[in-house]
Parts: structure tokens; sequence; C-alpha cells
């Protein structure tokens, strides 16, 4: 994805035996363009913003955000019990001061909040009632 011609947005899947092929389809021009990217072997796709993924190892837990256009990456620290979360959000761009990587679970049980600037753990928010909770969207204004 290192083509400077590539245009934006796009859509991303996983395929093969292993989920191991990786196509993207552009939007704006409907084309389609196949291609391995190693760094995602293993892992799995939390979420997504500002044109970064947010990538997760099924086995050692170990976190980062991705940029498959700028073919960078952001080490985020490591989640405990990784395999519970399933959904994150990233608040803005990684480079702005104040941006934060939220993890969470379906119901809530688990979360967890990452300052990227400093990879440090911020928080973990309370429950908001001690019923059964389904988390319907995560998203930043």
């Amino acid at each position: 994805m290192t083509d400077n011609d590539e245009k934006l947005p796009l859509l991303m899947t996983s395929h093969g035996t292993f989920f191991d092929r990786q196509s993207f389809y552009s939007l704006v021009d409907g084309q389609w363009k196949t291609i391995v990217l190693f760094i995602l072997c293993g892992k799995r796709i939390l979420g997504s913003g500002h044109g970064w993924l947010v990538l997760v190892d099924y086995l050692t837990g170990e976190s980062c955000l991705w940029n498959p256009v700028l073919m960078r990456e952001i080490g985020l620290p490591c989640l405990q019990d990784a395999l519970c979360f399933n959904r994150c959000v990233l608040t803005g761009p990684p480079n702005e001061p104040d941006c934060h990587v939220v993890f969470c679970s379906t119901n809530l049980e688990e979360r967890t909040v990452f300052r990227v600037r400093d990879s440090t753990t911020v928080s973990s928010p309370p429950r908001e009632a001690d019923e059964l909770i389904r988390l319907i969207a995560l998203t930043s204004f």
C-alpha cells in the first residue's frame, strides 16, 4: 500500500485459508488490490480511525496502531486478556497530544483507555449500572 496514487477511502477485507491475505477496494475507482501484509499475521483489527488500524496480537496481547498507507506503526501497551476486547475507538490522529485509544468488550465488562503520546494506561472507566448493558457504539466528538 505504498503506491502514492492510491485513492481513499478504501475497504479492507481478509481472506484465504488462515485469513492471511488482504484486499483493498477503492470506493473511488472500483478497483481491488490484493496483497499479504505480514504485520496482520496472528492479529485482530479492533477498529480504525483517522487512517490508522488498531491491531492486537491474539496470543501475546501486544497492541499497536498501524497506518496501511504510510506503512507506519506506533506501539501501544500490552493488553491483559486481549481476547475479551472486540472494539475500540481512536479519539483523534495519534500525533495529537490528547489522542486516546479506548478498548471495550461488547458487554462493557472489560475496558481500557490508553493515552497514545506516552503509551500509558489512563483509566478503566467505571460501569454505568449494575444491570446487564450492551455496548452499541464507540465514538468521539
